[in-house]
């Protein structure tokens, strides 16, 4: 039996596993909300180079001693086990692997800053705008006494998606070469975390789906606000440092990202509330509609074709929950919205005592069924079988939140949960 020891450094280099699923046994749509970002977009085209510069500079020789360890086969901490079929589980799976070792890396190395849920930041997410449903904010603070004039002020912010209907590597990657589905798919993948850069007035933020992870940095350029994003990194890409082939892992690139936001300036990880510009001209937001809204459009088919080119989702089509930009609508039929609940991160510096616990608020309005405790498969216009545990009905809603997955009813809508992270 071979035992394979980690440093801090390999750690970080280092992949993790895909989530273990069953076929056809998960939440359907994309999880998203009706939000699209409507700003300037730009690629973060040294994004790659940036990581590995600042990574360069960690004085890796002076933590030599593993920080963990595995058996080469058949370690079970090693594997994915849990079976994941909606978004609480698949975003639990990334705290279990990404988060929350970075956050124990991160203080090895000196930064003493945590990632966490909502509860633990001072800040509240706020916009002129009514929301589509009750939200969940979550954030990343830092440690008491480290930076005391932003003791339990957010620093950085995240967002957790399930992985079944995104593939933003491809949207990034049609994108770029100016295919305009491809476009509206990532606009629509980013609208949520860009909304709330634009509340938490954060510079630096993330988006995944578990499989890909996108980061973003918000800057003021050429006379405008811009977002900038990354490749999507994915969850099995390791460090690489050979010619040409080069690579980096997710666990590098949200490193990176804590030690962008380490700062006692904050001007490097916080953007003026006073020049941030309406958010109006940053995102579009959707009317809240109780009977639902467009879910089949060309963005389906586009959503389609890609994963039939990569053979993925053989066994049934995604429906998007789409909803175009102003005066920009698809010709499409109309049908009930199909839309989940999510979870986001954030990163802050925490404030051990004193610190505000607010009621978590996961509405789902009109949600009917029997709670299920192990599986439950999402269908448009299905009966719900059950839903997340420890959540509020509002509005008419009925029936209780249950562990593990959740069937949600063609009426549903959405709750909504933010973090933050920022360059």
């Amino acid at each position: 039996m071979k035992i394979i020891c980690q440093t801090c450094h390999e750690f970080v280099e280092d992949l993790f596993s895909d989530i273990a699923e069953r076929s056809g046994k998960h939440s359907s749509g994309t999880g998203l909300h009706v939000i699209d970002f409507i700003g300037e977009l730009r690629y973060w085209h040294d994004f790659q180079d940036e990581v590995e510069q600042v990574l360069a500079k960690v004085e890796w020789e002076n933590y030599q001693h593993p920080v963990t360890a595995y058996i080469e086969t058949g370690d079970v901490y090693y594997r994915e086990h849990f079976l994941c079929g909606a978004e609480i589980s698949s975003s639990a799976r990334f705290i279990s692997n990404v988060l929350n070792p970075l956050t124990g890396v991160a203080n090895i190395l000196g930064y003493p800053l945590y990632f966490g849920d909502w509860t633990v930041t001072v800040d509240k997410l706020k916009w002129p705008v009514l929301t589509l449903a009750n939200e969940q904010d979550k954030i990343f603070t830092g440690k008491p006494g480290t930076i005391t004039e932003t003791e339990g002020k957010a620093r950085a912010i995240g967002e957790a998606k399930h992985p079944w209907g995104t593939l933003p590597d491809a949207n990034i990657k049609q994108a770029l070469k100016g295919d305009k589905e491809g476009e509206k798919l990532l606009r629509r993948f980013l609208g949520q975390i860009a909304r709330d850069m634009w509340a938490a007035n954060l510079k630096y933020a993330f988006m995944t789906n578990y499989r890909w992870t996108v980061f973003l940095r918000r800057e003021f350029s050429d006379g405008k606000w811009t977002l900038y994003h990354s490749d999507a990194i994915k969850h099995d890409s390791k460090a690489q440092h050979r010619d040409h082939t080069a690579s980096i892992s997710v666990r590098q690139c949200v490193l990176f990202t804590m030690i962008k936001v380490a700062s006692s300036n904050p001007e490097d990880w916080s953007t003026n509330e006073s020049r941030r510009g309406p958010l109006s001209t940053w995102v579009y937001i959707a009317p809240d509609k109780k009977e639902g809204t467009e879910k089949t459009t060309s963005s389906n088919l586009y959503l389609s074709r890609v994963q039939g080119e990569r053979g993925l989702f053989s066994e049934g089509s995604i429906a998007l929950a789409n909803n175009d930009l102003p005066g920009k609508g698809f010709a499409a039929g109309k049908a009930p919205e199909l839309t989940l609940p999510h979870r986001s991160f954030s990163t802050t510096q925490i404030n051990s005592s004193n610190q505000e616990k607010e009621p978590t608020g996961a509405t789902q309005e009109s949600l009917k069924g029997k709670g299920k405790t192990a599986e439950s498969t999402d269908k448009q216009g299905a009966k719900g079988k059950g839903k997340t545990a420890g959540s509020t009905d509002k509005e008419g809603a009925k029936g209780k939140m249950r562990a593990i997955e959740s069937t949600d009813k063609g009426s549903s809508k959405t709750t909504r949960s933010t973090g933050s992270l920022q360059k």
